[in-house]
């Protein structure tokens, strides 16, 4: 090593002198005139110096900028070109030997732009460092710098040796979203459902506590599994490991060993600690714990839990510079028709510009879910299972009662009577579920073996869709390619005490899906109260929804409220009772769509638009004419929303009804992932307004032939409304 040191000293005094014979030489040449015209002086090599930042022989942790001086006496600089090499790849040759045998193409090469102000002489240089010891181990590399003028010649090459080490990188996965949490599995792109989408990062906050480089990573997808699987596989292969600060991995039960050498007198003393790894070590100056996937074990590799889906592996190289990546078909080496979920294993490891990987690289399970959509339709019912209810089904139990009403039987009848095929595949054990019985989250794989799912919620207190753990699973279940109906009382908003509320704003997830701007809450229950209980007891009765008016009669037919149904299918519970005097449907509300939908039904109510409590400033009872009912084709879904619930009407009516909505509803054909155009005729109509004040100019003449009064009924603020 001693024959290649630089004399720093002889260096500079070289480089003066140059310098002094280059000023002479232009002052010797500025000063002649009588230069014949036909002498050609011949070109001059350019010159380049490593200037003293930083100096030879310093230690780095990063890759260093080094600073250079070029000058061409008798023209310009053209370009500079690098190159790096460890000590060992020079070996014992004298570094002008190994240079001279270098590839033009191994240089990296840097060109001077001569119109710019930067002269261009720094440069970050790329080093490498020992992977198998980064902090401890300098690795001595030597940097060859050489520059060429506009004639082709260049200058000598200039050399100085650094040492480079390395603080490994860390790794880390983004938490996964509870809307993402199951993935949907998407054979290929398209639709809303676009695949697993992943993404992770790494930082180096010893190297770099600010403005890291680009990191490189290589990762993999392990899985399918079973829950089964991933059990056995989590004892058998994850587990904790020591990262000592020096970037060694030490397992539970290894020592760390860590000596200091000092000096006592003449003598040099060594004094070693011991530490030994155990479960749990907490974090100190010796390193951390952290979890470990042990995916290069010999006996992982080659197991039968050694499965990897999907890799960064491009055929040649593993790494890549992406921080996130869509993955598809990750069940493409299962084969089944059912719906199913199971589990994967994402498992990340970065590397820094020293390339230098994380020795304890990032690992995530998620679920993944492959919806096969091989059930028809699913009901949700929304009403309370246990405890305090106002207005919900009766519901007696089948087993007891084999004639009495029960909704899914309701249901069951109404899907047989569109498709005796269909109906004769709902299963009430699984088609028919009560949201509240799910007590942590909506399941995913209910909902995505179905075609179609119906929303039932025949309450005045609100469904519960506002709350994530079931909003999202549904939401995510429309982009997959479910179509939807939801025919629900208090869809979103109200309770036993709640005030009338005039106008409620749906969260924006509702609002897209179901093409609703914003409702209206009447509290029928809180309006109604005679003892006081309730803190807005006016002792009136609010319930007046006997029907609806279609505004297509040969899509769809009018509605009718059966006063039998109220008192038979419907019970009754607290400080409101059934009245004979108000054969109505309470909580009944109106919608105002979003511009593209359909609206198919307007409120017909018991007082017309004749309401006892009028329009007040707080709230407008009168909702003869609201529109309670729409339908939205955004081309890629297609759902159904009503204010009202169908348990109560005429049945012949409700089955057309019924009937006309499923044949729009259900997609027998529908497959992972639906098109990004799956309905094609999808177009937006006339907005709630238009369609509203377009059935009271229609209506007028027979308002007035019944009775209504509509002189002083503002037909543009309804619109408005």
């Amino acid at each position: 090593m001693a024959k290649r040191q630089i004399n720093l000293r002889q260096t500079a005094t070289m480089f003066a002198t140059m310098l002094l014979a280059v000023v002479a030489s232009t002052i010797f040449i500025g000063g002649c005139t009588d230069t014949l015209k036909e002498d050609v002086l011949d070109n001059e090599k350019p010159l380049v110096f490593f200037v003293n930042i930083p100096p030879e022989g310093q230690q780095f942790s990063r890759n260093p900028l080094v600073y250079w001086y070029g000058t061409d006496r008798d023209g310009l600089i053209d370009y500079y070109r690098i190159h790096v090499a460890t000590d060992d790849e020079v070996g014992s040759q004298a570094p002008e030997e190994y240079i001279a045998s270098v590839n033009d193409t191994s240089w990296m090469y840097i060109d001077v732009d001569p119109a710019e102000s930067e002269p261009q002489t720094g440069q970050t240089v790329p080093m490498s460092a020992n992977v198998l010891d980064p902090v401890n181990s300098y690795v001595p590399q030597w940097v060859f710098l050489q520059a060429f003028d506009m004639e082709g010649a260049s200058s000598e090459v200039a050399y100085r040796l650094f040492f480079r080490n390395d603080n490994p990188p860390q790794t880390q996965l983004y938490n996964i979203i509870a809307a993402d949490n199951p993935f949907v599995n998407a054979v290929n792109p398209g639709g809303i459902i676009t695949g697993i989408r992943l993404r992770w990062s790494a930082e180096d906050p010893i190297d770099f506590p600010s403005d890291p480089p680009p990191f490189e990573y290589q990762w993999r997808l392990y899985g399918p599994y079973t829950t089964s699987e991933i059990s056995q596989l989590s004892d058998s292969f994850f587990t904790e490991v020591f990262i000592s600060s020096d970037g060694f991995v030490y397992r539970i039960g290894d020592t760390i060993i860590r000596c200091d050498t000092s000096f006592v007198d003449t003598a040099v003393a060594i004094n070693c600690d011991t530490t030994v790894v155990v479960p749990g070590m907490g974090s100190s100056a010796l390193g951390a714990m952290e979890d470990y996937f042990r995916v290069d074990d010999s006996d992982f590799v080659g197991s039968m839990y050694d499965r990897v889906e999907d890799s960064s592996f491009n055929g040649i190289d593993p790494w890549v510079l992406n921080t996130t990546d869509t993955i598809y078909n990750v069940f493409k080496t299962i084969d089944v028709d059912t719906t199913s979920q199971m589990k994967f294993i994402l498992w990340v490891r970065s590397r820094d510009d020293a390339f230098v990987p994380d020795p304890a690289p990032a690992f995530d399970t998620f679920s993944v879910i492959n919806p096969r959509f091989e059930r028809d339709v699913l009901v949700l019912d929304f009403a309370p299972v246990f405890g305090f209810t106002h207005t919900s089904p009766r519901n007696w139990p089948q087993s007891s009662y084999p004639d009495s009403f029960h909704v899914s039987k309701f249901w069951k009848e109404a899907i047989t009577a569109w498709d005796p095929n269909i109906g004769a595949g709902f299963d009430v054990n699984q088609d028919w579920q009560q949201t509240r019985r799910f007590n942590v989250i909506l399941p995913m794989n209910i909902l995505l073996n179905h075609k179609v799912v119906i929303l039932h919620n025949d309450e005045i207190v609100a469904s519960g869709i506002t709350d994530s753990k079931i909003g999202l699973p549904l939401y995510k279940a429309i982009d997959a390619g479910v179509n939807m109906w939801a025919t629900m009382r208090a869809a979103i908003s109200g309770g036993p005490t709640q005030p009338p509320t005039q106008n409620v704003i749906p969260p924006f997830a509702y609002q897209f899906y179901f093409a609703v701007r914003k409702m209206a809450f009447s509290g029928s229950f809180c309006l109604g109260d005679t003892t006081g209980f309730t803190p807005c007891a006016l002792n009136a009765r609010i319930e007046d929804f006997v029907g609806a008016y279609s505004l297509d009669t040969q899509k769809w037919p009018d509605l009718t409220v059966v006063p039998e149904y109220l008192k038979s299918r419907l019970r009754y519970q607290g400080l409101v009772r059934y009245n004979d005097a108000y054969p109505a449907l309470p909580e009944v509300n109106w919608s105002e769509a979003r511009y593209g939908a359909e609206v198919m039904y307007l409120y017909k109510s018991m007082y017309g638009a004749a309401h006892p409590l009028g329009r007040r400033d707080d709230f407008d009872f009168v909702m003869e004419g609201a529109p309670v009912g729409h339908r939205q084709n955004t081309g890629l879904f297609r759902t159904v929303h009503f204010n009202f619930t169908p348990i109560v009407l005429e049945p012949t009516s409700f089955q057309q009804l019924f009937d006309t909505v499923m044949n729009y509803l259900y997609d027998p054909s529908i497959a992972t992932p639906v098109s990004e155009i799956r309905y094609p005729e999808a177009q937006n109509k006339l907005s709630v307004s238009e369609q509203r004040r377009r059935y009271w100019l229609r209506n007028e003449e027979a308002a007035r032939e019944e009775g209504i009064d509509l002189t002083n009924y503002n037909t543009t603020d309804k619109a408005e409304r």
